[in-house]
């Protein structure tokens, strides 16, 4: 039986570490080209997202202007909603301007 030398130990790591970097470089190479395949989607999904959280805020803030009041659960989803929008969409519209007018007059 031939035994294994610290030398052939030492081939066989670097021969790892060279496949396991090249695997690697590959791995990273599909996901930036499957990254970049899925761009039109994501921004239509983000531009429906956008669409519709600033059709939600502008019916509940329409409500409240003319007297519904916002109260329990629905004044929380209201809250999450509108942090949503400016946190994560970058909202900063007319929706904006309504809001710091209903918060300033106290109906929100």
């Amino acid at each position: 039986m031939s035994e294994i030398t610290l030398g052939q130990i030492e081939s066989i790591l670097l021969w790892l570490t060279g496949f396991g970097g090249g695997i690697a470089i590959i791995v990273k190479a599909v996901k930036k080209a499957i990254e970049a395949g899925f761009k039109p989607v994501n921004d239509k999904i983000d531009r429906v997202d956008k669409n519709a959280t600033m059709n939600y805020l502008v019916e509940v803030m329409d409500k409240v202007d003319n007297g519904h009041k916002l109260e329990g659960v629905a004044r929380k989803r209201f809250f999450d909603e509108y942090e949503h929008y400016t946190e994560d969409l970058d909202g900063n519209t007319y929706v904006k301007e309504e809001y710091d007018r209903l918060k300033k007059e106290g109906k929100l």
